[in-house]
């Protein structure tokens, strides 16, 4: 288990994402999760429950240089479009600790991984929000 049943220090990423997404894990998604994504992508999103392998997936890269990918959170969501959508989510705990070719890498090894062909990354920080999709 990963940090997701007991209390830690935030003084890392996975700890800040258990903090930030581990409720959403048992909240009733029509209740936290899909408001949250509604605000965030501004649109109306239908996310689908979030599972324990949802958290820190461990992808094969196929990014040149790279072994694995690691995001913090994927999972599957609907916002209207025909081709359901991949959310990535980035948890960073300081500012300005978002690094573009990191995020790209993810991108591009869930695409990889799970067939996304819709893709939507929200990067999370401490002091601000950033969306790239």
């Amino acid at each position: 288990m990963k940090y997701l049943s007991h209390w830690q220090r935030l003084d890392n990423e996975d700890k800040h994402t258990a903090l930030l997404f581990g409720f959403l894990r048992h909240a009733p998604v029509e209740s936290a999760l899909n408001p949250w994504l509604t605000s965030i992508l501004k649109r109306q999103v239908t996310a689908e429950p979030l599972e324990q392998s949802s958290f820190w997936p461990r992808l094969r890269s196929i990014v040149p240089g790279s072994l694995l990918t690691e995001p913090e959170l994927v999972f599957q969501a609907d916002d209207g479009k025909p081709l359901p959508l991949s959310v990535v989510i980035e948890v960073k705990p300081g500012h300005d600790m978002h690094y573009l070719d990191q995020v790209r890498r993810e991108v591009v090894d869930v695409a990889s991984a799970r067939g996304a062909r819709r893709i939507a990354c929200v990067m999370v920080g401490a002091i601000s929000l950033r969306l790239w999709m």
